[in-house]
């Protein structure tokens, strides 16, 4: 790890040419000449005073590259994906689904910036009539939230959706199943009705979908949504109801590569993307 940050640290520090030369796909150093190598930047590091901030400048140039690099691959997956991202037999879609311009919204009912962005979004609608908002469950918060995004997906499809996710966005309290049974309740749908949906091929078809296409376009945090009209497909950076907008009538650049601290980040191991 320390040598690859002394190679960048050659790029970034003005040594871009010999370092592009000795650490180019083509070549192959030889034992003698790694260990060279590693004694002239050892002595460099060691006796001058410059070093730190090369050092410093090496690992910020290199994690904008990086950066940079994340965000094309996602946004090229993403336009593989286009039609998948925008098939409303897959998704639970709210606002006109034959749209040209649609807001794609993976998120999570138990991450609170997902409800805080669903109440924006809603906003967004209201003064949008020729947009739809395609709302597709990624639950990456354990297995409460694998539990309850079936049960939400059951809900839609009983046609409560709008109510009963308005009702979750508008809560601080963490949604567990119970707690989902009485907003279905509330809404004249039994919990046997609900428990039966939860479990259907359908819903967990669906919940697979969701699942496979989050994972192959690489997202890693909730909520993340992705605009997608004839122009262009992007993941939206800002979420309030402002910044959607300005996105919307292309007067703003609000895009980002996935995987930025938007939001929920993913859990490890048993639910990481």
């Amino acid at each position: 790890m320390r040598f690859h940050l002394i190679v960048i640290m050659f790029v970034a520090g003005g040594i871009g040419g010999l370092a592009s030369h000795f650490f180019s796909s083509s070549t192959e150093l030889s034992a003698g000449h790694t260990r060279k190598i590693r004694q002239v930047v050892h002595s460099f590091i060691k006796e001058s005073k410059e070093a730190p901030e090369l050092v410093a400048r090496a690992l910020q140039t290199y994690s904008l590259q990086q950066e940079e690099a994340h965000v094309r691959e996602t946004h090229a997956r993403m336009n593989a994906e286009r039609d998948r991202l925008s098939d409303s037999d897959t998704a639970i879609v709210m606002g006109d689904p034959d749209a040209q311009t649609k807001l794609i919204v993976f998120y999570d009912n138990n991450c609170p910036h997902c409800r805080t962005t669903d109440l924006q979004l809603r906003k967004v609608l209201e003064k949008n009539k020729d947009l739809a908002v395609v709302y597709r469950q990624y639950p990456i918060l354990g297995k409460r939230s694998e539990e309850v995004a079936a049960g939400i997906i059951a809900v839609a499809e009983h046609d409560k959706f709008p109510q009963v996710n308005h009702a979750i966005s508008q809560s601080d309290k963490p949604l567990t199943l119970e707690l989902l049974i009485e907003m279905a309740k509330a809404e004249g749908i039994t919990p046997q009705q609900l428990k039966d949906g939860m479990t259907s091929d359908e819903v967990q078809e669906l919940l697979k979908e969701n699942r496979e296409l989050g994972e192959k376009i690489g997202l890693q945090s909730t909520p993340t949504v992705i605009l997608v009209n004839e122009k262009e497909v992007k993941i939206l950076h800002d979420l309030d109801e402002e910044s959607v907008t300005k996105a919307l009538a292309g007067t703003e650049d609000g895009s980002q590569g996935a995987g930025e601290d938007s939001g929920q980040k993913t859990e490890e191991k048993s639910t990481n993307t």
